[in-house]
């Protein structure tokens, strides 16, 4: 098996939040968001408004701020009542209303986000084509230009607008709405999939063999991964002409998109490399962490055992 670096959480998360920040924090906990998990890059507008400012781990985010993370991106938040708020990259965000003792109200302008909390909490997620209401303790919203989605695991939701309304809850179903459209109730056979994108995948880049001739930009885009600059670095990546695209380019744009939680991307890279060698070792072993991830155990041991 071939020697594989596994960067343990602590020391990941310390280089991947961002050195500089700026944000409110003259307002309460009472009434305040708390950045507590950053991989890449987030930008806040103090009261809705302004020059964007990038923050950093442990800021606080105030009611009438505006949140939005950058591209290869997500962040974590726990809001005044301890409730966990996920955010995928190029998701933007307004705490209408931010306190513990009364209902909190997020306007999401595009997106997605997972809200969870131990117990249920009075929250309203607003939105251009359709609102929610949470009657439960876990959740995930999406929104585009065109539709939005929502998907309950826990509790149930109330999903609404001005042409009508569904109540969903835990299973094999979610609300979809079209604009301008009542919402609707779908069937998803894996509900979860929805936010595989939220789940913490440990970051895995692999050695190169001694013989691997490596391209500069390779070089580069490792550093500005491991200095916390993971759009910088799945950029770089991205940018090479297919001649630059060897095995060793997917593996460390593979392992990088899944730190990230891209699992659909890294699993482009994996296949590639699956079609290249079907035996590769650490295409196997970014495979089993992305099975143990999303609680796929006796793949993942299968999986890990073949790597």
């Amino acid at each position: 098996m071939l020697n594989l670096v596994v960067v343990l959480l602590i020391f990941f998360t310390s280089l991947c939040w961002s050195a500089g920040g700026f944000a409110d924090s003259n307002c309460p906990k009472e009434s305040s968001a708390t950045l507590i998990s950053l991989q890449g890059k987030a930008l806040v507008e103090i009261g809705g408004k302004g020059i964007p400012h990038e923050v950093k781990l442990n800021d606080k985010i105030c009611q009438g701020d505006r949140v939005s993370t950058q591209p290869n991106s997500r962040v974590s938040l726990e809001l005044p009542g301890n409730e966990i708020l996920r955010l995928k990259e190029q998701t933007e965000i307004t705490f209408a209303e931010l306190n513990i003792n009364t209902a909190s109200i997020i306007k999401i302008a595009k997106g997605f986000l997972n809200f969870i909390s131990r117990k249920p909490k009075e929250i309203k997620i607003e939105s251009g084509i359709t609102n929610a209401m949470p009657l439960g303790t876990e959740f995930a919203f999406n929104v585009d230009e065109a539709k939005a989605s929502v998907w309950v695991y826990e509790g149930k939701v109330k999903v609404f607008n001005q042409y009508g309304s569904v109540i969903i809850g835990p299973g094999n179903s979610f609300a979809q709405v079209e604009k301008g459209q009542a919402p609707k109730v779908q069937i998803d056979i894996h509900p979860r999939d929805a936010v595989n994108w939220a789940l913490y995948y440990p970051p895995l880049l692999p050695y190169p063999a001694k013989t691997t001739d490596i391209d500069n930009d390779i070089h580069l885009a490792i550093e500005d991964y491991r200095h916390g600059l993971v759009n910088a670095a799945l950029t770089r990546l991205d940018a090479l002409p297919q001649p630059k695209q060897t095995p060793y380019f997917h593996k460390v744009r593979g392992a990088m998109r899944l730190t990230v939680g891209q699992d659909g991307l890294a699993s482009e890279d994996i296949n590639t490399l699956l079609a290249i060698n079907p035996n590769d070792a650490e295409a196997m072993a970014l495979q089993s962490v992305k099975a143990l991830s999303q609680n796929h155990k006796e793949d993942a041991y299968t999986l890990a055992n073949k790597a």
